[in-house]
């Protein structure tokens, strides 16, 4: 019996540019995608920063002279109201935006790494396939490609 040799894993500058690859390669295959749900997710924190700007603004416009100076309202509260439902809106839209976009990023990527992964397996000799099982290589290209592209979900946002 002999011993085989496990090799070193890889250094961690080597596993990080290896990754990025990967990720570029993977975004590359739906860019229109991935500029949608990054465009998603600059409008989402950008309503988070607007939404400050315009609670503080109605605090300081309407709530603050209603309660010190017993201001009447009436006038004032219509344009408070509609900048907060504004700003709700434009975050609301930011967030259905990239995540429906991050996930058709991520799913048709997956398709599409599993077909590539099944066309390989086509491409093997006979007697690879004999010494495996059908659901094995259906459960290892799916888990494979899943795998592969767990990471594009997330990536737009961060």
């Amino acid at each position: 019996m002999t011993a085989t040799s496990t090799p070193p894993p890889p250094s961690l500058r080597s596993a990080f540019s290896r990754g990025v690859a990967l990720v570029r390669v993977l975004v590359g295959m739906h860019p229109v995608a991935y500029v949608l749900a990054a465009g998603g997710a600059a409008a989402f924190v950008s309503a988070i920063v607007a939404a400050a700007v315009v609670i503080g603004n109605v605090t300081d416009t309407i709530i603050v002279p209603v309660l010190d100076r017993g201001a009447d309202p009436a006038d004032i509260l219509l344009p408070g109201v509609l900048a907060v439902v504004g700003v709700a809106t434009w975050k609301a839209i930011g967030i259905v935006l990239r995540r429906a976009a991050a996930g058709w990023l991520q799913f048709k990527t997956q398709a599409d790494v599993r077909e590539q992964l099944v066309d390989r397996m086509l491409r093997l000799e006979l007697g690879w396939h004999n010494k495996r099982g059908v659901g094995d290589l259906l459960a290892v290209t799916d888990t494979d490609a899943h795998q592969a592209t767990f990471i594009l979900a997330p990536l737009p946002y961060a």
